[in-house]
């Protein structure tokens, strides 16, 4: 999806590596359905990945909004939300109230692109991605920044709450 319709093998490889991951360093996995987002299910979790969720509609970002507000913690990566339900492309991304939680608007992506990415005084290989944001609150702090400057990973403090974007 997020290099075009068709992506499917990208996503699939990006949820397997992340619920590897956490598997691997003893988190528990789960899955939760939109529904879950909706109705406030989800506040029982600490933390909720969305790894390249480009498919998320107005009540789902509402939901995760609240969630973050009341303590969660949201991560989201490239392309969040670039859909609605429908398949329509949304004109903002991060989407919805997600722009806001996030404090950060995507402006542009560079598909099949590794870049660098500096975190720490470290550098360290990007994979596939780089897309470029703009910073739209004071309460976002840059955590990492891409070889040409521009931030790569950022945290929002969102209500009770905290919203890291990839």
């Amino acid at each position: 999806v997020l290099n075009g319709m068709g992506q499917e093998a990208f996503l699939i490889k990006a949820m397997r590596g992340a619920y590897t991951y956490f598997w691997q360093n003893d988190y528990k996995v789960d899955f939760i359905t939109p529904e879950q987002v909706e109705n406030g299910y989800c506040n029982q979790y600490d933390l909720i990945y969305m790894p390249f969720m480009a498919v998320i509609d107005k009540e789902i970002s509402v939901g995760l909004a609240n969630y973050v507000e009341q303590g969660g913690n949201l991560v989201g990566t490239a392309r969040c939300g670039m859909l609605g339900d429908k398949g329509w492309y949304n004109h903002q991304i991060p989407c919805h109230s997600l722009q806001d939680v996030f404090g950060v608007s995507a402006f542009d992506a560079n598909a099949g692109e590794d870049a660098n990415v500096t975190y720490k005084m470290k550098n360290y290989a990007g994979h596939w991605h780089r897309e470029e944001v703009k910073v739209l609150s004071n309460t976002v702090e840059v955590l990492a920044r891409f070889n040409n400057d521009q931030p790569a990973v950022t945290m929002n403090v969102y209500g009770k709450g905290k919203a890291l974007y990839f």
